[in-house]
């Protein structure tokens, strides 16, 4: 049985982030995002806030997590799908004839033993034999608004869908931040907020991480249900490869580097092409990379916070 102290830490929470709760038909509602894919390459966004990239040719079924990609109101299911690489080098110039990808957005109960979902929202579509994309219409397509396309051609297809809900969470930080523009000063600044971290993360100042990790911990904390915002910097294992004996800290990468802005203008991210940032371990025995994934915001004292 959950003690007071979690419900107070909740209400704590709420009222140091000037949150505001929405109302939902579930008691701690869980957004997943399913997905299957065919041969093709996709970016897949909820509210234009990348959940999935995958970029080589192969098969895909898998369950994402969503939830902190929900919104109040409107909230928008995006596939950005292109030709896949066969390899690291050679990349197809046309979608396969049969490749198709299908996402799902759906909502259940967090602690529901029985998994039950309901479909929030769907895109379906395959590729015929001129190399070109078509939606598939499915059962819930009448319960839904319609799915259209913004791009398609032999080599790049967008389409989207929109399902409007009370999420029955607050609204999130970033939402109130600033609209970034594609500057060179926005560049120039959020490389400062990443070689902050990155320096951070080399003198092993885990107090220093943990204040940068803070807003991310507590939003992740109120997403999932946890406790305080602790169990926030577990979850997203704040300092963890910092203080794992077995990698070493990459230098600072920033070949080839470019500002990314998402979430509709709120949120941004410097990566390469391949979608990899700037700071980086190594697995000292293996040699595998361990990526880390960063999305800020700008408030409205021009800060970027790390957010998710």
């Amino acid at each position: 049985m959950l003690n007071n102290n979690y419900y107070f830490t909740i209400f704590l929470l709420l009222i140091m982030s000037n949150f505001t709760m929405a109302e939902s038909k579930y008691k701690k509602p869980y957004y997943g995002i399913k997905l299957d894919l065919t041969q093709v390459g996709v970016d897949i966004r909820l509210n234009d806030i990348p959940i999935y990239y995958d970029d080589e040719k192969g098969q895909l079924s898998v369950d994402l997590p969503a939830t902190t990609s929900v919104i109040n109101g409107k909230n928008e299911l995006k596939i950005i799908a292109f030709p896949p690489y066969i390899d690291d080098e050679n990349k197809m110039d046309k979608f396969l004839p049969g490749a198709e990808v299908s996402v799902t957005l759906y909502v259940q109960e967090y602690d529901d033993q029985s998994n039950t979902k309901e479909t929030l929202s769907n895109i379906s579509i395959k590729y015929n034999n001129d190399h070109k994309a078509e939606i598939l219409t499915s059962s819930y397509d009448s319960e839904q608004s319609e799915a259209k396309f913004i791009k398609n051609t032999t080599n790049s297809t967008i389409v989207n869908r929109t399902a409007e809900f009370k999420s029955g969470f607050p609204t999130w930080q970033w939402q109130s931040g600033v609209d970034i523009e594609n500057t060179k000063d926005n560049f120039n600044t959020l490389l400062s907020a990443y070689k902050n971290i990155y320096s951070s993360f080399k003198e092993k100042n885990s107090a220093k991480v943990k204040d940068l990790y803070k807003n991310r911990a507590k939003e992740t904390a109120i997403a999932f249900y946890l406790e305080n915002i602790e169990q926030g910097h577990s979850k997203i294992s704040t300092g963890e490869d910092m203080n794992d004996p077995s990698l070493k800290l990459h230098d600072f990468w920033l070949e080839n580097m470019f500002l990314d802005i998402f979430a509709n203008g709120k949120m941004a991210r410097i990566i390469d092409k391949d979608n990899d940032q700037p700071i980086l371990f190594v697995d000292k025995e293996s040699g595998t990379l361990h990526l880390h994934k960063f999305g800020f915001y700008k408030n409205k004292n021009n800060e970027w916070i790390l957010i998710r």
